[in-house]
């Protein structure tokens, strides 16, 4: 199981991947996690044929979980992100035991924004590999003024970058940061992203996503915690992971709408120490161990 811990003041808050420094910093003090990841951005474009040939899903398919495992390292995502797509996958569409509904837009739910795919595929809503390369693009893109995770972002008159996503979720986001303790990573999945520069326009700047409204993979942002008219009883990351605890390892304790193992987190507030190892040992690791083990049967 790949489980770190760092303490969040030692982050760089400077760091863009792949140019400036490496990212792979863990996760905050005491807080379990899947860390943050480059490993799918790094994989070359998958070609196109080979997409196409993979099955295409009619929209009341339910996709079978070692199924969605097989099209993630398919369509280009990396074995070692592998856990992590299948849990945003879980709180992206309607998933049971048996596997998650085929739906508009993918099991991962990205949108035109992201056209083309890298690989020029054609299908990114039931075509699950083809939806893999709509999510590479999203991770990583130069285009002008889009939404990203590990974009091409602004740099200043030294070569700096204006801005980086962060480790932590800021306070206006889903959460408000639960004391700085929300971790913004689930693998390569990030809940507050960046808006690109195209590296062409000198004018452009780039800049973070703001308010519950802009988050990137958004699981958790209009949970109960921030608006009390929801059901949702947590914020990001705990959302996604509670969610595949919930669909896939069938948790019969664990009712995202009204009870899962541990309290609600309090919105602003960082979890005490009860709390915190509740999420840790009832909800983070064993929701990572379950996809693990679905992943290992494929890859």
């Amino acid at each position: 199981m790949i489980l770190f811990q760092k303490s969040p003041e030692t982050f760089d808050t400077t760091c863009v991947v792949l140019e400036q420094c490496n990212c792979n910093e863990g996760c905050p003090d005491g807080v379990q996690c899947i860390p943050k990841s480059d490993a799918t951005i790094k994989i070359p474009t998958v070609d196109k044929d080979t997409i196409d040939s993979c099955h295409v899903y009619d929209p009341t398919d339910v996709v079978p979980w070692t199924n969605i495992a097989q099209d993630w390292i398919t369509g280009g995502g990396a074995k070692e992100d592998c856990a992590a797509a299948l849990i945003i996958a879980s709180g992206e569409t309607s998933c049971t035991k048996d596997g998650c509904n085929a739906v508009q837009n993918g099991l991962w739910q990205v949108t035109s924004a992201d056209t083309p795919p890298l690989s020029g595929c054609e299908d990114g809503n039931f075509n699950n590999c083809c939806n893999v390369d709509l999510v590479r693009n999203h991770f990583h893109t130069d285009k002008g003024y889009q939404v990203s995770c590990f974009g091409n972002y602004s740099k200043n008159s030294s070569g700096v970058p204006d801005i980086a996503v962060p480790d932590i979720v800021p306070s206006d986001h889903s959460g408000r940061g639960l004391g700085g303790t929300q971790y913004n990573w689930i693998g390569p999945f990030c809940h507050t992203g960046a808006f690109t520069c195209d590296p062409d326009d000198e004018y452009c700047h780039s800049s973070i996503q703001t308010g519950i409204d802009g988050d990137n993979w958004g699981g958790g942002s209009q949970w109960k915690g921030e608006i009390t008219s929801n059901k949702q009883i947590f914020p990001f990351p705990y959302y996604y992971y509670a969610k595949f605890l919930e669909s896939a390892a069938d948790d019969p304790e664990c009712d995202t709408l009204g009870e899962c193992h541990c309290a609600q987190p309090l919105t602003g507030e960082k979890p005490d120490a009860d709390l915190q190892t509740c999420l840790n040992e009832k909800i983070v690791k064993p929701a990572i161990q379950k996809a693990q083990e679905i992943c290992s049967a494929y890859t």
